[in-house]
């Protein structure tokens, strides 16, 4: 007999594992990083719209494949060996860490990203989830800045002016040709020398 509003113990646990497969899929679904799971032979088992959006491939195009195909040289032809290496030894590289590589979009093009590789087991069965964070943005605001320091540097270094820097204790950091022209100091004479020196 089952009390009315109560479930068996086997609706439960039927219940608790659909709530865990609408968790896991919207975890899959919303996650800004791209999320991969593959198999002990490297095919990809499930593959986040962020990978879509990443990688240019659709969902159809990747699941069931072998996951070297978003791969370029020379990680593509290394990667088989490396699962069947981990497989056979237990040997890891990246598994349980993470590091910067590339990724080959469905033009051909690459883009740099962090991969982070974790292994499991499910259902018997030994798999390798990846999360990748692309570093695309990262990497063009470094070379923004970059370049905006060199431009501010060229500037300095071509000014009629003497241009110099100093810390809050007076140690000069920076001197610029045209304080070497008007104090008659170079720049590997001044730099961190006290700016004292040059006042009598």
């Amino acid at each position: 007999i089952q009390l009315a509003g109560s479930m068996s113990p086997a609706a439960e646990a039927s219940r608790g594992a659909q709530s865990d497969d609408s968790l896991f899929q919207t975890l899959i679904t919303t996650a800004a990083d791209g999320i991969m799971v593959i198999d002990a032979r490297g095919i990809v088992r499930v593959y986040s719209p962020a990978c879509e959006r990443l990688f240019q491939y659709e969902p159809g195009e990747v699941i069931g494949q072998n996951v070297k195909i978003l791969m370029p040289e020379p990680y593509r032809a290394e990667h088989d060996g490396y699962i069947h290496r981990y497989n056979a030894t237990g040997e890891a590289r990246i598994i349980g860490s993470g590091r910067a590589v590339s990724g080959r979009r469905r033009d051909g093009s690459t883009f740099p990203m962090y991969l982070s590789v974790g292994a499991g087991v499910l259902d018997g069965e030994r798999i390798f989830v990846g999360i990748i964070h692309d570093l695309s943005q990262i990497n063009a605001e470094k070379a923004a800045r970059e370049e905006q320091r060199n431009f501010l540097g060229s500037i300095v270094e071509s000014s009629n002016d003497a241009i110099l820097s100093k810390t809050l204790d007076g140690t000069v950091t920076s001197w610029n040709a045209a304080a070497e022209d008007m104090f008659g100091y170079t720049a590997a004479e001044m730099i961190g020398k006290p700016i004292s020196i040059l006042f009598p």
